[in-house]
Parts: C-alpha cells; structure tokens; sequence
C-alpha cells in the first residue's frame, strides 16, 4: 500500500502531507493516478521522471478531484473520470437532468493565465471527437452539454467556475 512510507524515491514533496499523528503520508489515489499517466506516456520511467511529473500534474490532478466533488455536490452523476479512447480524453462524464454532460477541467494555480484560454479550437474538436466515441461505444440516447470547470488557486482553497454550455460543436460541412 502507499498509503504510509516514511520516505518514497518516487514521491516529490509537493505530494507529502502529514496525517492526525504527525507521520509522513501520500494520497494513494493522487500517486496511482499520476503513476497512470506517467507510464501510459513514457515506455521507460525513470525515478526522476517521476518526480518531474508529478511536479507537473499534482495541481490538475487534485483540481480534478476538487471538480467531481463540486459537480457531485450540485446533483451531478458521475459516470466516467479520465476516460480515454486512443489519444482522446474526457475529464469527467456525468449526467445531470437527462443530458450527457462532458465537463473538461483546467487547473491553475493563479489567474494569470486564464484556465478558459487554453480550450481552444483544437481542444473543442478533440473534446466532440472524444464525446462521439463515448456516445457511440456506450450506445446513448441522452442529448450533450459540454461544460468547463475552472479552478484557480490552491487545492485548500480553489475558486471554482461552472461554464455549462461553454460550447456548441461545430457541424461539418461535407463536399
């Protein structure tokens, strides 16, 4: 189990935090999540790999979490976090009044940069592609809403914005 070492190689500081008794302790889920991604994307990881993308993903990984909590709060259900399929993903599918809702999540730690900026055009095309193949592979009759949560601060205290219907796809015209 993660859940306790006192010291891991494969663990940067941001991801330490302390339990009730004062003992060193890692968020299992964060750590198996980020490890997912890591190896899915680096045939080879090394131990420095690791910590470096850690580094990078423990802000967008707990803002994750953060916004399935949020939309769960406000009668969201669930259905799939982190869904893939080849090189497209959904951060969360949830349902919410018999719509399907496909939500992408951008994380910052200030509001410099605005999180809504970086969904761009090929985000969107990629975000409806992504949606499609869920559509198609779980053969669903429910009309989608695609939603943008941003989270702006850090995981104790982010600022949280809902965009529903943040976007309409685009049609395709055919020649």
């Amino acid at each position: 189990m993660l859940g306790h070492y006192t010291k891991s190689p494969f663990c940067s500081k941001a991801l330490q935090r302390y339990d009730v008794l004062g003992n060193f302790a890692i968020d299992e889920e964060i750590i198996l999540f980020i490890f997912s991604i890591f190896v899915t994307n680096n045939n080879n990881p090394t131990t420095n790999d690791f910590i470096f993308m850690a580094r990078h993903n423990l802000l967008g990984a707990l803002g994750e979490k953060a916004a399935t909590e949020f939309l769960i709060k406000y009668g969201y259900t669930i259905r799939e976090s982190n869904w893939r399929c080849d090189r497209l993903e959904i951060d969360i599918v949830a349902e919410h009044q018999n719509r399907l809702i496909i939500v992408e999540v951008k994380t910052r730690s200030s509001d410099f940069v605005l999180p809504t900026e970086s969904v761009d055009r090929k985000k969107i095309s990629n975000l409806v592609r992504a949606a499609n193949a869920y559509i198609k592979m779980n053969n669903l009759p429910h009309e989608v809403q695609f939603d943008i949560l941003t989270l702006v601060g850090t995981p104790e205290n982010f600022e949280i914005e809902h965009i529903p219907d943040a976007f309409l796809p685009s049609l395709k015209t055919y020649r």
